[in-house]
C-alpha cells in the first residue's frame, strides 16, 4: 500500500478479534500504517504485523 490508496484490510486486534476495515493511507514507516478508518471516521495506526490481507480499492 502507498500513501493516498484506498484499501480494504483484515486486521488482528491485540485481544485476537478480526476485524475488517476500510482505509484511507495517510503515512507508514517499516512497522507501522497510519490511516483514516472510515468506519470509526477517524484516523488510527495500524501494526503491519496485525494486518492479516488487504485489498486495494480503486473507488
Amino acid at each position: 500500500m502507498q500513501i493516498g490508496d484506498n484499501a480494504t484490510i483484515i486486521y488482528m486486534a491485540a485481544d485476537g478479534s478480526l476485524s475488517k476495515r476500510r482505509i484511507k493511507v495517510l503515512a507508514q514507516t517499516e512497522t507501522h500504517i497510519r490511516a483514516l478508518c472510515y468506519a470509526r471516521q477517524q484516523q488510527r495506526t495500524f501494526k503491519k504485523e496485525s494486518i492479516l490481507g488487504s485489498q486495494k480499492s480503486y473507488a
